[in-house]
Formats: structure tokens, sequence, C-alpha cells
């Protein structure tokens, strides 16, 4: 009987109470934005769940300001109505309850434009943003863009970012990390020109860019680089007057700048007044990812295409570069149905021979313009070895060179608080056909990371290619509970398994679905809606 009267006089405190936070709160429509601000005596709060879902999308977007006193959504392009759930609580803490609204929106402005790749932003121009979580008067901002299935992303969070010595850095400065599959952060992303990622963006406290890092950074080099640059205030934009006029130090410095944006015109341009054999490596590199995107358009940029690759290797100090362009070289021709010449990729194969037996080969690979393959280098090697005996359709030596590419990996230790190098380590695999030892370590990570899509997906997307349809659209469905922005590239996936069950009307309905997911951000999703 107590019980009963202890369980009753708590339903009907909650119904005394009930209601108390309707209409607390005052709404402001723009254009582009919505804001939320609690009245006299309440507030937002800012740690329970708050979502907006825009006209008939699916996908749910989260506020970009979030404080007890203020809830802002960056609202996307042409959108006519929103849908808002939010939890308000009174200040004297006695009730909390979770209110929905809909809102109708004004006629929106389109996203602007991304900028000119020889300008460099003058401030910080983000809008719907509290400004002082990004400008310190007395701290320069690093800007992280990334994604939670990024592999150079995940190293840097797990191999560098972690290390005393870039922590001792990140102390000094306002670091603010942003997933660029979140809409909220398309924007910002590309007003900064993020073209890859990892982007690492230095400003200085004026909110001008310094400088700027890609790709993967072991974490002493990136450490001393952050200390240094940190210090300095100097913008892009005088930096490239500077260089204009002849500064060799500011072009060299601009040049970085530029081969990090994947400016690859104007990083030619400024590389090419440099004599030193870093920049002139760099400037060949630069040239043929120039041209790299449209070698397949046709004959003539195929034909450009080979011959800025047979000039990188007459010119490079690199010995990495010159073997991978020349393998690169002869599988181009190859797709031409051009004879293979096979002296030469016998020589490319004794070169590597060579690099494989050097005490030296770290030493070798860190002259090159590859990137970071700490740990790699022989593997890499390898595999480059088995690339130029397929030229030679020496299918048998290209099999044992796979085998000893496996018996490299499997001697590793493999720990999952390393998950980008087992990554790495799953791609070698699989390019070598060991099916079995990659779902071993794919199977590791997904039971160690349990709660993100990004192992999920890896794996629906592993037993999709060895037809295993029924587990794959039970991991990829798995991967889509833990969806974070990447929901159209989850769907695609999704789509490909249904088709291969034969549930065309079910991959057909959901292709619907996505198309309509995607219309708001087309840029972005170009590729995908190409796909669908």
């Amino acid at each position: 009987m107590r019980l009963f009267i202890f369980v009753s006089a708590i339903f009907l405190s909650q119904f005394i109470w009930a209601g108390m936070t309707d209409n607390q709160i005052e709404f402001k429509i723009e254009k582009n934005k919505i804001t939320l601000t609690p009245k006299r005596g309440f507030h937002l709060n800012d740690k329970a769940p708050a979502s907006a879902t825009y006209d008939n999308l699916k996908a749910i977007y989260r506020p970009q300001i979030k404080t007890e006193q203020k809830f802002e959504y960056n609202v996307l392009p042409k959108i006519k109505k929103v849908n808002l759930k939010f939890f308000v609580c009174d200040d004297a803490k006695t009730v909390c309850e979770q209110q929905e609204q809909s809102l109708q929106m004004l006629e929106t402005s389109a996203a602007p434009s991304s900028t000119n790749g020889n300008h460099f932003a003058a401030t910080i121009p983000i809008e719907n943003t509290d400004a002082q979580k990004y400008l310190h008067a007395k701290k320069p901002t690093l800007l992280i863009f990334s994604a939670p299935w990024c592999p150079a992303c995940i190293r840097m969070k797990t191999e560098t970012y972690l290390q005393k010595s870039v922590q001792k850095v990140f102390s000094k400065l306002n670091v603010q990390n942003f997933n660029i599959d979140l809409v909220e952060n398309e924007k910002i992303s590309s007003q900064f020109q993020v073209k890859a990622i990892p982007s690492l963006i230095l400003l200085n406290t004026k909110g001008q860019e310094i400088y700027r890092w890609l790709d993967y950074q072991p974490a002493d080099k990136f450490a001393q680089e952050l200390a240094s640059e940190s210090k300095n205030t100097e913008s892009a934009e005088q930096l490239k007057a500077k260089a204009d006029g002849g500064d060799l130090v500011a072009t060299k410095k601009l040049a970085q700048i530029y081969l990090s944006q994947m400016n690859w015109a104007s990083a030619v341009k400024h590389l090419s007044t440099l004599k030193d054999q870093q920049s002139l490596n760099q400037k060949l590199n630069a040239e043929i990812s120039m041209l790299s995107d449209d070698k397949d358009k046709d004959e003539k940029t195929k034909k450009e295409y080979l011959s800025t690759l047979e000039k990188a290797i007459e010119l490079s100090s690199s010995e990495v570069d010159r073997l991978r362009w020349k393998i690169e070289f002869f599988e181009l021709k190859a797709e031409n149905k051009n004879s293979v010449d096979k002296e030469a990729v016998q020589k490319i194969i004794f070169d590597l021979d060579k690099v494989l037996k050097n005490g030296m080969i770290s030493k070798i690979y860190s002259e090159s313009t590859i990137g970071d393959l700490s740990g790699f280098e022989k593997i890499e090697t390898l595999d480059m070895r088995a690339r130029a005996e397929a030229l030679l359709g020496d299918n048998e030596a290209k099999a044992s060179t796979q085998q000893e590419i496996i018996q490299q990996i499997l001697t590793q230790k493999h720990n999952t608080y390393l998950p980008g190098q087992m990554i790495n380590s799953i791609g070698y695999l699989s390019q070598a056909g060991a099916h079995q030892e990659s779902e071993k370590l794919i199977t590791r990570l997904v039971e160690s990371y349990p709660k993100t899509y990004v192992y999920h997906q890896r794996y629906a997307n592993f037993l999709l290619k060895q037809k295993r349809y029924p587990e794959a659209l039970k991991k990829i469905e798995t991967a889509l509970e833990f969806k974070e922005g990447n929901e159209p590239q989850l769907n695609v996936a999704k789509i490909k398994i249904l088709k291969a069950l034969d549930k065309k009307s079910e991959a057909l309905l959901l292709a619907e679905e996505t198309l309509k997911l995607i219309e708001a951000s087309p840029a972005k999703y170009k590729r995908t809606k190409t796909t669908l």
C-alpha cells in the first residue's frame, strides 16, 4: 500500500508540473538560421538531445551553438519548414520537459561559393557561430577538419594529438574540430578551401590563415612545426605580397600552404622560383597532381599526363617517387594496349629489390613526396614490385610477392588502440588477396569500436565483395544506427547490397529517399548523386 502511495505521488507530481515549460522559448527566424532563447526563469537543457529536421528530409541536424541561454541552428538553403525538438527546464530545476516546435522559414539564400585559390580570408568568415569560440584575443586558433572514416585522421587522433609534445602546444592554442560530413560544417569547410582531410589550418588572433598541414603528421615533427608557426603572426596574404616581391623564404612557406590546399597551379608557380631539390621534387609532384584528375578525359590529356610523368621521372631526386611514377607510366601505357617495355620493367623490379635490401629504407622514403609511410616502407615497396610483375604478366612472381606482403603484415603487432595502422594493414592484405586475414583484423576493430559506423561499414563493404550479402546487409544496418553525417554514403552501400540480394523495390525506394536527402547539398554529394 505504501508503495502504491509513493508511485501515485510521482505520477501526481509529474501531472502537476506538466506543461510548465510550454511557451517559454522565443524563436528568431532569419534567412539561414533559427535562434532559440529562453524567457526569464527558464533555460535550455544543453546536456539533453536537441535536433532539427528540414522539410521531408530524414537527416537529423544538431544545433551549431548549444548553451543554456542560446540554441542556434544553421538552416540549409531553400528549406521551407523546420521541426525542432529540445528540452526546456525551469531555473529552480523542478522540471525539465521536451518541447517540439514547427516553424516556417523565410526565403533562404544560396550558400556562398568557395573563394578563389589565390585568395586567403582576411578574417574567419563564419556566420551563425559565437565568434569567440574561434577567435581568442590572446591565442592563435587551430582548425582541424577531419571525418570518422578517414584513416589518416584516425592516425592523427590516436597517434599524434595524444602525445605530450603535441598536447603541450595545444594547451597554448584555441583548438577547434570539425567533422566535414556534418552539414553544419559545410560552410566553413568551403570557405577555408578544404579539399582533403585531415586539413589543419592555423590562424592568428585576427583570424587570418598563417599556415596549413595536410595528411598524417608524425607527432614530434608536427609539434615542432606547430609551436614554431604559432609564434608567427604573418598572414598568408602578407606572405603572398612578400613572395610576389621576390622573398624566397616567404615563397617557400607560401608554396607549402598552397600544396596543403591542393591548389596545384599556385603551388607550381611559386615552387618554380625556388632552386633547391626538395622544392623541385614538390613541384614535379604538384604538376602530376594537377593533371591527374583529367588524365582520362581524352587522348590529348592522357598524352600530356604521360609526358609530365616522363619529365618527373627524369628530374626527381627521390628514388621512391621515380619508381612509383615509372610503374604508373607503364600501367597507363598498358591500358592503351601498348606493348610493355619488358626490359625497362625488369629494371624497375631490380631497383625495387635494391630499396628492399637497403638498411636506410626509412630515409629513402622520407625523401619522397608520397607522404608518411612509417612502418610500411617495405610493404609499400613489395606492393610496387607486385604491380611491376603484373605488368610483365608474371603471375607466379606476383603471387610470391603478395605472400611476402602477407607475411610482413602478419609479423607486425596490431594494436586496436592504433586503428589507423590496422586499416593500412587491411588495405595491403586485401590487395594481396588475403581475405581471411583481412576479416580477422576488421572483426577486431568492430569489437573494439562497436558504437561507430566506421568499422561496421568497412566490414559491410568487405562482406559485399565476398558476396556474403545477408551478413553485409546486417552490418550496414548496424552502421546506420551510428550514422554521423554520413547517411547518404551509407545508404549507397545498402542499396548495392539490396540489389545483390535482388531486393530491387527496396533498393529503388531507398535510392529515391537518398536523392531527396542530398538535394539540399548537391555540390557536396555530386559523386553520390551520380552513383545513385
